[in-house]
């Protein structure tokens, strides 16, 4: 899923490395086994993301920082996109194709 790289500090992808790295590349909600640097590509619900617990992108502490496989993110992270597409207004949320 893309995302706005500017609204996260300039070596996030450092971060997020490590914090796969120290979970092991599982996701630390459910326990599921993520695919690994250099593995064949399988599916998408293999591939390791890094969520932000609360939601703040330049936060990046460890104890704030959970690796997480796509399903649980999405899923830790529902409430969260609820309430911002309340606040921006459904205008905003209308792709024009």
């Amino acid at each position: 899923m893309p995302f706005d790289r500017s609204k996260y500090p300039p070596d996030w992808d450092e971060i997020a490395f490590a914090t796969k790295e120290r979970a092991g590349w599982r996701c630390e909600l459910c326990g599921k086994q993520l695919r690994r640097p250099g593995e064949p590509f399988d599916t998408h619900r293999r591939t390791a993301t890094v969520m932000h617990l609360n939601h703040e992108p330049m936060d990046v502490r460890p104890e704030n920082l959970r690796c997480a496989c796509p399903a649980c993110h999405l899923a830790y992270d529902a409430g969260h996109h609820a309430e911002t597409r309340v606040q921006c207004g459904t205008d905003q949320l209308r792709l024009n194709i």
